[in-house]
């Protein structure tokens, strides 16, 4: 992950209440670009605007990566068993110098997500 230094928080590690976390809302606020499974977590990635390049771990994960792409808010890359390290690395290397892309990715991604999932779930329940 390329960390744009000119902010100023720390992309490793944040001091939380409970002592040194690594979630990605403690990660990410400076990542460049993301890479990661098509989980859950790409939601929390999308609020934090972060640009998405996407695999699948399982067939569980296809349908939310194909949304993704299909609505220009991630680069899917395939299947995680299928790619090497040199696919990935051609991914990262051709999103980090585009920032047009990047921001055209992340902005994309944030439109899809507003943060109030978890109450619309509790209302309908």
């Amino acid at each position: 992950m390329r960390v744009d230094r000119s902010t100023s928080c720390d992309p490793l590690f944040k001091r939380s209440r409970g002592g040194i976390g690594n979630t990605a809302a403690s990660c990410t606020p400076c990542a460049s670009v993301a890479f990661a499974a098509s989980g859950s977590a790409v939601w929390e990635l999308a609020l934090l605007k972060t640009p998405l390049l996407l695999a699948t771990a399982s067939r569980v994960e296809e349908p939310v990566a194909s949304s993704l792409g299909a609505a220009e808010a991630a680069l899917v890359l395939g299947r995680l068993d299928d790619l090497d390290i040199e696919a990935i690395a051609a991914a990262v290397a051709g999103i980090l110098p585009d920032k047009t892309l990047r921001t055209r990715l992340s902005g994309a991604a944030a439109n899809l997500v507003d943060g109030n999932g978890v109450e619309r779930v509790v209302d309908q329940m």
